[in-house]
């Protein structure tokens, strides 16, 4: 039932929340904003072609991990004005998190290490008691915010959600992993980047 239902909302919200934050809607009422968002999650079940835009979506990118989808959920929540935005301390948490977790994955995946991670989230006896670890790690260090994120990740791989067998799958995908390290890396670019090249 959970995993009817999971697949069903998923292509649905991988494709119109995205574009949701990514519009410009700062200026419009909240009952607008409400609106513009009915009007993508009805745009994306809208067959074109024969296939619908989340359809679409999912064939191009796959399932987005949990924590992408509780993301993107959590931005349109502070865009609503249904929750406050979290504090900075939070957010940027969160972003170390995954930031270091893409690093660690992808490029092993890649073949650019002889490590490959990845295998471990088959049978991941290993990989969810370092899971466990660094969320109580988190938790200790007040990071809530991550702290959820891993135990919505945990749980939606213990409840078999997705198609994916996986735990990774679960944890991150590269589309949160690229958004984390961009974001970090405009937030501390005169740290990694020399002076005499910033400007030259």
């Amino acid at each position: 039932m959970l995993q009817s239902v999971f697949a069903f909302w998923q292509p649905l919200l991988s494709f119109a929340l995205p574009l949701f934050l990514a519009l410009p809607g700062a200026r419009l009422s909240v009952p607008l904003r409400g609106a513009l968002l009915l009007a993508l999650l009805g745009l994306a079940m809208v067959p074109i072609n024969g296939i619908s835009p989340g359809t679409y979506v999912r064939s191009v990118f796959d399932d987005l991990a949990l924590t992408t989808t509780l993301a993107l959920l959590l931005g349109t929540a502070v865009r609503m004005d249904w929750i406050r935005r979290p504090d900075e301390a939070q957010l940027t948490g969160m972003l170390w998190m995954f930031a270091a977790m893409s690093l660690v994955l992808y490029p092993a995946t890649l073949g650019l290490t002889y490590l490959d991670p990845y295998r471990l989230g088959y049978a991941p006896r290993l990989l969810l008691a370092m899971t466990g670890a660094l969320t109580l790690v988190l938790l200790w260090r007040g990071h809530y915010l991550a702290t959820a994120m891993l135990c919505v990740a945990t749980l939606g791989f213990t409840l078999e959600l997705k198609a994916s067998t996986n735990y990774w799958d679960y944890l991150i995908d590269p589309a949160l992993g690229i958004f984390c390290l961009v974001v970090l890396l405009r937030r501390y670019w005169r740290v990694v980047i020399p002076a005499r090249y910033r400007s030259a």
